[in-house]
């Protein structure tokens, strides 16, 4: 016997048993007059309405950085700089392996174009001896181009607008936490 011939055994024995059940309890059979129907495919126009929005969506990216930096911020004069294509030539060296003089030189340079409002010397002090002890060496605290080897943001530095006054906010981060502690 073929796996065929004992499924249409199996199947038949499981018909004569449910046919003597309808009859018995009196259960009418349920026949089904149409097939299921094939599911038309109702995404397509909602495909074609995302590609006509997608191709009408205003671009992402660097023309909104460019819109970005033509508008003058009343604390931060930013200036358009040229985009400089890498030379294959030219090493490129991390703001990590720069020397400590190098540092300074490119930190000075960075205060010098933001042009920071009533920015205090004790905070411009603390800077400069954390670039002197590689206390800003990572990205989160300080950016860096390689390319254009200049700093084009740090971070850490922040402005209070209802005190009017900048702070480091590795600063105000441990002053939360002491606070936490105490009232724990």
């Amino acid at each position: 016997m073929n796996e065929e011939e004992i499924f249409t055994s199996i199947k038949s024995k499981i018909d004569l048993i449910n046919e003597e059940v309808y009859s018995k309890y009196s259960i009418e059979t349920i026949r089904r007059k149409k097939q299921k129907e094939d599911k038309i495919n109702e995404y397509e126009g909602d495909l074609v309405l995302l590609k006509n929005r997608m191709s009408k969506q205003k671009p992402i990216g660097k023309i909104t950085i460019d819109k970005m930096k033509h508008q003058q911020s009343a604390m931060l004069n930013i200036d358009e700089e040229p985009e400089i294509e890498p030379v294959p030539d030219k090493e490129l060296i991390q703001w990590k392996n720069l020397d400590v003089e190098v540092k300074l030189i490119k930190f000075g340079e960075y205060m010098d174009t933001m042009n920071y409002n009533n920015f205090p010397d004790t905070l411009y002090k603390r800077l400069i001896h954390m670039i002197k002890n590689d206390k800003l060496d990572k990205k989160k605290y300080l950016v860096y181009n390689e390319v254009l080897e200049k700093i084009h943001d740090i971070p850490v530095i922040n402005y209070d607008q209802s005190l009017i006054e900048y702070y480091l906010r590795c600063d105000r981060e441990t002053k939360k936490k002491k606070i936490s502690k105490i009232f724990k």
